[in-house]
């Protein structure tokens, strides 16, 4: 087990790949990431799930560490980032469940299955016709379930850039579709 002498000799040798120096900061900042995650979502399992969530993403991104930023505040801002995602991905889910008609099931027909392929294929078409990076920032944004700025780090662009790709993108979906928006509206949550 190697020792290491502070958080910024153990953030070069994450970023040169050193597994242990991961493990050094998971021993440091556990406990309080876990207080600090469990004031957002007040609750024990999910603030457990985005700790492992948090380490995850810190070691994908691990060559974006900047040894002038304290190392601590970028872990705190991805697990804060993660678990705000995954609040609102789980109020999303909530509100479309609480619009399916009582006695459905969760799992769909064969027809709806057949239906939503269609749907997805006709949105797939349509994003082909969006230049390059719309394309790359919706896939990010909807099908990866980026947050805005991960999409802005990963892809080296700015939050307004984003934003504003993802709003062209919309509404040019929103103009194709305007006669299906319900049916579509439920198909974006799924990509």
């Amino acid at each position: 087990m190697e020792l290491f002498t502070d958080d910024r000799h153990a953030a070069q040798e994450l970023k040169d790949g050193n597994v242990e120096a991961l493990g050094y900061f998971y021993r440091l900042y556990e406990q309080q990431l876990h207080q600090f995650l469990y004031a957002y979502c007040r609750d024990h399992d999910l603030a457990e799930d985005m700790i492992q969530c948090t380490f995850l993403k810190i070691w994908e991104k691990r060559k974006h560490i900047d040894g002038a930023r304290s190392t601590k505040n970028w872990i705190y801002t991805i697990a804060k980032n993660l678990t705000i995602d995954a609040l609102r991905q789980s109020r999303y889910q909530e509100k479309v469940w609480t619009l399916r008609p009582a006695g459905t099931e969760a799992d769909h027909s064969t027809l709806d299955q057949i239906i939503y392929a269609d749907y997805q294929r006709m949105v797939s078409s349509v994003l082909m016709k969006l230049p390059k990076r719309n394309q790359e920032v919706f896939e990010l944004s909807r099908a990866q379930q980026f947050s805005n700025k991960e999409i802005a780090d990963q892809l080296n662009i700015s939050l307004k850039a984003v934003e504003k790709h993802l709003t062209k993108t919309l509404r040019f979906l929103r103009g194709v579709f305007k006669d299906q928006q319900l049916l579509i509206f439920f198909l974006l949550l799924k990509l």
